[in-house]
């Protein structure tokens, strides 16, 4: 397999098949709207930035796997904040290294940027992020669901 990881502002096509598989994993139990998702991904697809930025990840002429960068505020307590989010990979390519692909080039460039701490919130997979480097802050309500704020450190 011949994989290509590009910013998504080079592969505007993949828009609508990146703000469903969103939509599908996180967004259905929040009850927003696909449309709304699709709007909002436009932000990653339009234009080239330095945050917010998102890659794909491509294999065979078809997008396979997403990952973000972005600033949040997660709580009044962390206040805004570089947040790594939308890890995902298609179900039949789990499993082959395209996450952790994702995750690095994510993480390069938010090192690149300067970022000293980069954060993210997940309900789950606590112990996939653990294995490179991430550590548990604490817990947070991120869309009305209690996950663990997590964060990489770069100094």
């Amino acid at each position: 397999m011949d994989l290509i990881i590009r910013p998504a502002f080079q592969a505007s096509s993949y828009l609508n098949t990146v703000a469903l598989w969103h939509y599908q994993q996180w967004g259905i139990a929040s009850e927003t709207p696909l449309s709304q998702y699709q709007s909002y991904f436009q932000q990653y697809f339009a234009v080239e930035n330095t945050v917010p930025i998102m890659w794909l990840a491509l294999a065979g002429g078809k997008v396979i796997g997403s990952v973000a960068l972005q600033r949040d505020t997660l709580d009044e307590e962390t206040g805004e904040i570089l947040v790594l989010g939308g890890l995902y990979v298609t179900d039949e390519m789990r499993g082959q290294g395209i996450g952790a692909a994702l995750l690095q080039i994510a993480t390069d460039h938010a090192a690149d940027i300067g970022t000293q701490t980069l954060y993210l919130a997940t309900m789950e997979h606590v112990e996939y992020y653990q294995r490179f480097g991430w550590r548990i802050e604490k817990e947070v309500n991120k869309d009305n669901q209690p996950s663990q704020l997590m964060c990489l450190d770069f100094y």
